[in-house]
């Protein structure tokens, strides 16, 4: 991979803190160079969303009563399943790689096997188990819905879960989980007894500031995390967590020193912190929309009120940036969100009436057919493929 750095990145990048629960305290660090995002230079793209799209296709799912979902929370997409975790309906819809419902995971209570409330779900691909987090507790099904077993744990709010390589979970932590983990990030074995903790959050911060600020992981074995009031985009495996991307915002970028000034300032809430931000214009990143594919980066990024999609093409590092509200030819524009990838394409379980105009319009068909059944409430899963040739060079 060709690597551009920024002059930032000549110096190290830390791998802030790395504490086992066995030691109590130990650290790591790393001088990984990142490769560069150059937001500031890149082409603001303004035409239709269909000419940036290779290919696109889609998969209707059963509509029965255990089948249908009210959200899509989290997504995860196989050769052989479709995995939906619908937060608003507390519950996980299976289907096969068809569209066909196989099974659905929904067990509020008290008891072995239930949860009071679900705050995320991962995917262990390599076991073929479904994992639950939950208040106080992490869950495990199998993708027939059976229950295999629990682990209590200390934390009770997680803002986002992922399933690595070795049998471990990365979670993101709302600072109130537990005191005895300091930090945003935590990595844990499969048995819950080695623990690492990374990027660390002073005690000055209070829970209200850091509970409500987006943290995300991409769904792979070895995902990319972002969290927001920082330009960095790491990468994240069983033994370390490292800084793989920095943002170039240019002169509007969030400053460096946002979390300390804002965040860290007991006085300021979190709906506070996001107003300083909002009102100064600053570009950052916005927390819960990177996915990277084989050859694209997608993460969602603010300036001000307004929102854009920064599509990064890994192989020749250019960068186009792609206002939120998509333009599509013959209908009004809209919005479309991408919780997961599958092979090379971004997947999309919402914006269905946007995307069937795309789909028409890419296919050259009458989509009447495709409207009337989205009118109807079936649900569909959405796979875009983007175009390399469409990122030009930055303009500097």
């Amino acid at each position: 991979m060709h690597m551009k750095y920024h002059p930032l990145a000549l110096l190290f990048i830390l791998i802030l803190s790395c504490s086992s629960e066995k030691e109590n305290s130990t650290s790591d660090q790393s001088a990984i160079l990142p490769q560069v995002i150059d937001v500031a230079n890149a082409e603001v793209f303004d035409g239709y969303f269909t000419d940036l799209i290779e290919d696109v296709y889609f998969l209707k799912l059963d509509t029965q009563d255990d089948a249908l979902f009210q959200s899509v929370t989290n997504l995860f997409i196989t050769d052989e399943l479709v995995i939906v975790f619908d937060e608003q309906g507390q519950s996980v819809i299976i289907f096969d790689d068809e569209g066909a419902f196989q099974t659905k995971i929904y067990s509020p209570g008290d008891g072995p096997g239930q949860y009071q409330y679900l705050w995320k779900v991962a995917y262990d691909d390599v076991k073929g188990e479904v994992i639950l987090s939950a208040a106080g507790k992490i869950l495990w099904f199998n993708t027939q819905g059976q229950f295999i077993k629990e682990k209590r744990v200390e934390f009770s709010f997680i803002k986002d879960m992922a399933s690595l390589t070795g049998g471990r979970l990365a979670f993101h932590l709302g600072m109130n989980s537990s005191y005895s983990f300091k930090g945003q990030l935590v990595v844990m074995d499969s048995t819950f007894t080695d623990t690492k903790v990374f990027f660390p959050l002073p005690e000055e911060a209070k829970s209200r500031n850091i509970i409500n600020f987006y943290s995300h992981f991409s769904n792979s074995k070895q995902p990319l995390s972002v969290n927001v009031f920082s330009h960095d985009i790491s990468r994240v495996d069983e033994d370390t967590v490292y800084t793989e991307y920095r943002v170039n915002f240019g002169d509007d970028a969030l400053p460096e020193d946002f979390i300390e000034t804002y965040v860290d300032d007991p006085n300021l809430n979190a709906q506070a912190v996001r107003d300083i931000k909002e009102q100064k214009g600053y570009l950052a990143i916005q927390g819960g929309a990177v996915q990277e594919s084989g050859n694209h980066l997608l993460f969602l990024y603010s300036k001000g009120k307004e929102y854009f999609y920064a599509l990064f093409d890994k192989n020749n590092g250019n960068t186009l940036s792609i206002p939120y509200q998509l333009k599509v030819r013959n209908r009004e524009s809209g919005y479309v969100y991408f919780p997961a990838t599958y092979n090379d394409y971004f997947v999309a379980g919402t914006g269905a009436t946007l995307l069937s105009q795309v789909y028409s319009n890419f296919k050259n068909i009458d989509e009447a057919p495709i409207l009337e059944e989205v009118q109807d409430e079936v649900p569909f899963i959405w796979f875009i493929k983007f175009k390399s040739d469409v990122i030009k060079k930055p303009i500097n």
